[in-house]
C-alpha cells in the first residue's frame, strides 16, 4: 500500500486492517482505495495513493498486543487493530477458508465453537490437545464494534475456563456470527 508522503510502500497482508476516516471503522487493506484517509498516532491523517497486490512467498509476522487490541504501526504511526482467532486442524482451517466461516465439527454437534481475541493471554496450547491445533484461523470482522456487541449478547465468555479473552459461540448462532465476518485467512500456528 502506498501512502502520500511516504517513499516506501507499507508491506502488509490483504486482511491487515487500518482505521479509515471515511468509513469510521477498521478496513482491510484489500478494500482500501486511493483517496482513503488513514488515522495516524498524532491525530492527523494520511491519504492512500495506491493499493496493489504483490504475489510472492515471504516470511511475515503477526503482531498481537494484549491491551486494547488496537495499536500504531510503522514510523508514521498508522492505527490498526487485531482480529479474532481460532486454532484448529488442517481440515477445519481449509473448510473455514473455503466457506469463509466457521462450521460445526462432525461428531461435536453439541459443542460451542471457541474463539479468542487476537493478542490475548490464551495460546493454542492452553485450549486442548496441542497437536490437533496446527493451524491458526483468523476471522476479520466487518465492524469491530458490532461484532463485540454481538458476542456480548450471544456468546459466553470463557473466564470460568481460565481464558478471559475467549468466547464460546453456540452452534445455532454460527451462521449469524459468520455473517458479521469480512473474511477468514488461515496459516500455520
Amino acid at each position: 500500500m502506498y501512502v502520500e508522503d511516504l517513499v516506501q510502500p507499507i508491506g502488509v497482508t490483504a486482511n491487515h486492517r487500518f482505521w479509515s476516516e471515511e468509513q469510521q471503522q477498521f478496513v482491510a487493506v484489500a478494500k482500501l482505495t486511493p483517496g482513503d484517509s488513514l488515522r495516524l498516532a498524532d491525530g492527523s491523517t494520511a491519504m492512500v495513493s495506491n493499493v496493489s497486490a504483490v504475489f510472492r512467498r515471504a516470511v511475515v509476522f503477526n503482531v498481537e498486543v494484549d491491551t486494547e487490541r488496537t495499536y500504531f504501526v510503522s514510523p508514521a504511526g498508522f492505527l490498526v487493530h487485531n482480529t479474532y482467532v481460532r486454532y484448529g486442524s488442517a481440515d477445519e482451517a481449509a473448510e473455514a477458508f473455503a466457506k469463509q466461516g466457521l462450521r460445526p465439527r462432525p461428531g461435536h454437534l453439541n459443542n460451542p465453537k471457541r474463539i479468542l481475541e487476537a493478542g490475548g493471554p490464551t495460546r493454542a496450547k492452553n485450549l486442548g490437545k496441542f497437536r490437533n491445533y496446527s493451524h491458526k484461523i483468523t476471522m476479520v470482522p466487518k465492524d469491530k464494534k458490532v461484532i463485540r456487541e454481538w458476542l456480548e449478547k450471544n456468546a459466553k465468555r470463557m473466564t470460568d475456563k481460565g481464558h478471559p479473552d475467549g468466547w464460546e459461540i453456540p452452534l445455532e448462532k454460527l451462521d449469524e456470527f459468520n455473517s458479521l465476518l469480512d473474511g477468514i485467512t488461515i496459516g500455520l500456528r
